[in-house]
């Protein structure tokens, strides 16, 4: 079974097995009746997208360690490698004809290539994207791609040429698919609508108010008569083929709303899970099928450090942990953020769901759950100046939550992407985003403009602060760290030691900067004295660092804790599983 978050998903076409792949790294085909898996590859880092051609011959697998691979479905064995990206491979899919592959990869590559199967020879390169290219759909002679800038490129598979731009739209558009029968294309937008186009002549329809936010998934059915939505408001819905609302399926705890798929009998949904299997619900008696269901491995996603040196972790499986103990649960749902109070048995974990849950450590009680209204929880970070916790979300707002009483004192818009990171000071408050926007606000003056630091365009992962440097270092998917004077805002340094996407960014107390990627490797720049050195510290991504005096902590997606010193000496702190191995949760 998966020892990580199933990010991709593809039926057979008799409905005999399914294929999931994740961010352990791992291909399973999985025997639908039975739920029995076999271990079909592992990749060199996480797995993105899954295909079927549609003369069910072949499989091809997406990955973050920039390959294709294509296995022949009948003898499991691997085909052939496709070399050409050089970033993240984000989405697969086979043409009609089953003779192209078409896939997309992220920013730092941002192309759409059109591959011969037969040969692996790259036909056409599309470089129009100049963000992520997050999904494709083919009609006829004719590449629909989306992209997170809010394009919609209509291109021709054989030149490359643009034929048209159904956008750019003010949103990320990371789904789009059509149904050629009636020539449509619906748009599943970041906002949570679906725009409609007429896919010959690019006119637009109409605009379905589909979701609350943040549209993943676009899934028709076999016969076309049924279409799947899903988003970050945590809900699967099933429309008819008019686009009428029919159900809205059951929430799974562990539901990851990215890739589905329907049985060719159209009676069962399966999707994508924060667990170690996927999940299904049965669509005519609108249940999920609980025998199926396993729970989630926990990879940590975010830290948070006390005065004390306690570590609170949040992680897949919705267990809220400090030094490795459990101390609580609610619903379970994944836990992305947590926060902890410097010098009080207090600590606020944020969910998928879009929920902060403030626990007391001392009693390992639950004191209040409450319910956000813009998306997942991204970041959450404790204000000693003003005692009060603050919370960022994947729909760019800004919570301040008194620790008192325990409410939303203020909120207000920080971003227009997802909030990456955030620095909260006593004068400055400092968000980063998907947008790729990084923010200081006047703490003081919140009405005030934000100033923007000049530098990434692409994705901001993360920010930090150092008080005995005054400086701001931010961390992007360009794969670079940056330094900027806290006053001036001016940019004073770089480097670009790091050949993968940097996820996490620290200073500790000595004005040492740490810099985490998404490969396990960690980057530290003595400012004081320039020098640079990076180290491998986990098996897989780096998710989140905090500091604890002259060490930085790193939490791992392997389910390791780490301490890292000024000289670049690692130990292990303690392991919440071991992802490597079959699922051993410590």
């Amino acid at each position: 079974m998966h020892t990580g978050p199933i990010r991709a998903l593809v039926i057979d076409n008799k409905g005999e097995y399914i294929y999931t792949g994740g961010y352990d790294k791992k291909l399973y085909k999985w025997n639908f009746e039975t739920g029995q898996p076999k271990l079909v590859t592992k990749h060199n880092h996480l797995i993105t997208s899954l295909a079927i051609s549609n003369d069910a011959k072949y499989l091809i697998s997406g990955s973050a360690d920039y390959t294709i691979r294509l296995f022949d479905l009948e003898t499991e064995q691997l085909v052939q490698t496709y070399l050409g990206h050089t970033d993240d491979v984000e989405y697969v899919t086979f043409t009609s004809d089953n003779k192209y592959i078409i896939s997309t990869s992220n920013q730092h590559d941002g192309r759409v290539l059109v591959w011969e199967v037969k040969t692996g020879k790259i036909v056409v390169e599309f470089t129009e994207h100049k963000s992520s290219v997050k999904s494709v759909w083919t009609y006829n002679e004719k590449v629909f791609s989306s992209d997170n800038d809010g394009n919609v490129y209509v291109w021709d598979i054989k030149t490359g040429n643009v034929i048209d731009n159904l956008g750019p739209y003010e949103y990320d558009i990371d789904t789009i698919n059509g149904r050629e029968k009636d020539h449509k294309i619906f748009l599943g937008l970041d906002n949570g609508n679906i725009d409609e186009y007429d896919a010959k002549t690019h006119k637009f329809i109409r605009t379905i108010p589909a979701h609350e936010i943040g549209l993943k998934c676009i899934k028709f059915s076999p016969s076309g008569k049924l279409i799947l939505t899903a988003a970050y408001d945590h809900k699967v819905k099933i429309w008819n083929d008019r686009f009428e609302l029919i159900n809205t399926l059951p929430t799974y705890k562990y539901q990851w709303e990215v890739s589905f798929g329907f049985t060719p009998n159209e009676r069962f949904v399966v999707g994508c899970t924060f667990g170690n299997k996927y999940c299904v619900w049965d669509i005519e008696s609108n249940q999920l099928i609980e025998e199926r269901i396993k729970n989630s491995t926990p990879s940590i996603n975010d830290i948070a450090i006390n005065y004390n040196g306690d570590i609170a972790t949040a992680s897949d499986d919705g267990i809220f942990r400090i030094n490795r103990e459990e101390v609580g649960l609610t619903n379970q749902v994944l836990n992305n953020a947590v926060g902890i109070s410097k010098d009080k048995p207090l600590a606020v974990w944020g969910d998928h769901k879009g929920e902060i849950h403030v626990f007391d450590t001392k009693f390992k009680r639950l004191i209040k759950t409450i319910p956000l209204d813009s998306g997942p929880i991204n970041s959450i970070v404790f204000d000693s100046y003003t005692n009060s916790f603050f919370v960022g979300t994947y729909g760019g707002m800004i919570y301040k939550i008194d620790i008192d009483n325990l409410e939303v004192q203020n909120k207000f818009k920080g971003n227009e992407g997802a909030i990456k990171g955030m620095v909260i000071e006593k004068d400055i408050i400092v968000s980063g985003s998907s947008g790729g926007q990084v923010h200081v606000f006047d703490k003081n003056n919140l009405n005030k403009l934000p100033t923007q630091l000049i530098g990434s365009s692409f994705i901001i992962n993360d920010v930090a602060f150092s008080k005995e440097l005054n400086l701001i270092a931010t961390v992007s998917r360009d794969k670079i760290v940056r330094i900027y004077n806290a006053t001036t805002f001016t940019l004073e340094g770089i480097h670009n030691l790091h050949n993968y996407s940097i996820k996490t960014v620290s200073f500790n107390n000595e004005g040492v900067l740490f810099a985490g990627d998404y490969w396990g490797y960690i980057s530290i720049w003595d400012i004081k004295n320039n020098s640079k050195d990076i180290i491998k510290v986990a098996s897989n991504g780096i998710s989140f660092m905090d500091s604890h005096n002259s060490l930085v902590v790193a939490g791992s997606y392997d389910g390791g804790v780490y301490t890292i010193n000024s000289n670049g000496i690692s130990e292990e702190k303690f392991r919440l599983f071991t992802q490597d191995k079959e699922l051993q949760i410590i």
